[in-house]
């Protein structure tokens, strides 16, 4: 498991895209809100996360009745995601957010977006859920996590 910075493109832009930078690496990735979206990693798309940060898994029900799923992070990593995520953020940009991609099993099972400053030791990975997708999100996710 890892969760790394990405970027995402329509589809019809994947072209365009690999002509200017042949570099890059293109998944492809089927949101559970059935759109189909292109994932785009380059170089520069470090590993923020990966399972040895993660101690547990939850899935939380928001206010609207969709469910989310979240990682608890370990003491460690606590501290250096908000650290690596900042690190990605200029000052003069006006959208404070970065674009993450959960992969498992090397395919892109959620693309959450987190805006910081981050604090506490839960991240949200996917959000807007129906409940049998957080589910079984979490369960794979849970899968690859070690056994403390």
């Amino acid at each position: 498991m890892q969760v790394r910075r990405i970027g995402l493109l329509e589809p019809s832009r994947v072209k365009e895209s690999t002509a200017r930078d042949p570099g890059q690496q293109i998944l492809e990735f089927m949101a559970p809100q059935g759109n189909k979206q292109a994932v785009v990693l380059n170089r520069a798309n470090d590993v923020l996360l990966d399972e040895e940060d993660v101690l547990g898994v939850s899935v939380t029900r928001s206010e609207n009745g969709r469910y989310s799923v979240q990682l608890k992070l370990d003491p460690k990593a606590e501290q250096r995601f908000p650290r690596r995520m900042a690190s990605y953020l200029f000052p003069t940009q006006k959208v404070r957010e970065l674009q993450l991609g959960l992969f498992l099993d090397g395919k892109v099972r959620a693309t959450p977006i987190v805006k910081p400053p981050m604090t506490g030791d839960l991240v949200s990975i996917a959000t807007g859920l129906t409940k049998p997708q957080a589910d079984k999100l979490a369960s794979k996710v849970s899968s690859v996590i070690p056994k403390r």
